[in-house]
This record gives structure tokens, sequence and C-alpha cells, in this order.
């Protein structure tokens, strides 16, 4: 998810750049094809993890939300919204969580190799997936225009908040996976008696 947000912020860099001082349409497609390379690898990678699992740490647990938080604020903040409109876009912020603490509670941990690893809820992954898509083509087909960005802002502020209340349900279960699971972190020693 980190890549998906460096991704959306890497748009218009791409599309500037592209379209700068020689508008052919050659630069434009290759700028368009690399970026959308780019998305295919993200939504891939993130699609990989959350289906095979990921190694469990509360920081990287944490880390994804509070990102899409600060994206979120950034974002809202740059276009310089009337006070309205930020309201409104942050206000989505808790109706994510109460999304995210719904749907994702079907967290499973496991061992694997002496590690805790963790898969996401399918449900929250295909929600996130759909808003990251959703994000990536109105970016890509309605560049600059006012009304797409809040909506692109009000799409990642729901995103924020769901994976935020995915991320509470995250950490609670794994309380509960310590007190049900046998220590595995240490295995036991092979000793031969001579």
């Amino acid at each position: 998810m980190l890549q998906a947000s460096f991704l959306t912020l890497f748009w218009p860099l791409a599309s500037n750049v592209t379209s700068g001082s020689t508008p052919g349409t050659a630069s434009q497609l290759a700028g368009t094809s690399f970026f959308l390379v780019l998305v295919a690898l993200v939504i891939a990678r993130r699609v990989l993890g959350g289906v095979r699992g990921r190694i469990y740490s509360e920081r990287r647990v944490l880390m994804i939300p509070v990102i899409y938080i600060l994206l979120t604020v950034l974002s809202v903040a740059a276009l310089g919204y009337i006070h309205e409109i930020i309201l409104g876009t942050l206000a989505l912020l808790p109706a994510g969580v109460l999304f995210g603490s719904k749907f994702g509670t079907k967290v499973e941990f496991f061992w694997k190799n002496g590690m805790i690893y963790y898969r996401r809820s399918p449900v929250v992954l295909i929600l996130w997936l759909g808003s990251f898509i959703v994000r990536v083509l109105l970016e890509t087909i309605y560049p600059g225009n006012l009304q797409v960005e809040i909506v692109i802002d009000a799409v990642l502020s729901l995103t924020a908040g769901l994976l935020l209340g995915e991320a509470m349900n995250i950490l609670g279960k794994r309380k509960k996976f310590n007190e049900n699971a046998p220590d595995q972190s240490q295995p036991e020693p092979f000793i031969i008696n001579q």
C-alpha cells in the first residue's frame, strides 16, 4: 500500500514530464504506459502479499494507515479547499474505520519458518484494490479537474479509515493469537547423546 500512495503522488509528475516541451503523442503514451506498468506491479505485489501472507510487525500494520491518513490530509490541504469540503472529505475517515472494523475481521495468523505471518481480510483487500483502481483511473483520465480531485480525496480518506479499522482488528487478533498459540519462535534444539 505504501507503493500505492507513492504512485498516486507520482502520476502528476509523469504526466507533466511527458507532456512538457515536446507534446508528442508517443512521449505521452510512453509516460502513461510506464505509469500503468508501475500500477500493475503494485497491484500484483499487494494482492500476492494479501493472499500469501506477510510477516507480522506492529510497525508494519500501523505504518500503512498512518501514511494513508497523512496523504489524505496533505492532499486535501494542498488543493486549498473551502472549509466545508475539507470537513466533508475528512469526515469519511470515521466511516472508513467503521467499515474496516466490520469487514476486517477475517484476518488470519499463522507460523512460517519460526515467524508469525498474517493474511489480510479478503473483503478489505478487495475494497482497497477497488479504491486504488478508481483513484488511478480518475487521476489518469481527468488530471487537474477540481471536482475529480475532491472525489479522489474522498476515496483516499475512506480508504485510510478502512485500513485503520483493519489495523485495529489485526492488532486485537494478534493478542488473541498469542494467548491461544504455542510459542514456536524458539524451536527445540536437537541434541545427540553420545
